[in-house]
């Protein structure tokens, strides 16, 4: 199993590295690296829950905590992505208090 995440997670960072040398800073360049960002941050959730499945207590809990935060970047990454390639814009800075 180790052996299939390390290919995925190879191929998704060469997949990245194509994207952005052909594709550039285009909507369809963005598109593509946040749908690679956002399936890399799905792996890596997997691998924290696989990982804390195997630990006892505390590495468990670690681990679960882990999986929890990649998994909330990804989803954030959708929302971010949904401001950059659907409407265009760049994310708004919520935690600017002007």
């Amino acid at each position: 199993m180790p052996r299939k995440i390390t290919i995925l997670a190879l191929a998704i960072v060469g997949l990245h590295i194509v994207g952005a040398t052909i594709l550039g800073k285009s909507a369809s360049g963005a598109l593509l690296g946040n749908i690679l960002q956002i399936i890399a941050s799905f792996v890596a959730t997997y691998a924290c829950f696989e990982a804390s499945r195997r630990s006892a207590r505390l590495g468990q809990a670690f681990w679960i905590l882990v999986g929890v935060g990649i998994s909330v970047w990804g989803l954030a990454n959708i929302g971010w992505t949904y401001y950059e390639v659907a409407l265009g814009i760049e994310p708004p800075d919520v935690s600017d208090p002007d």
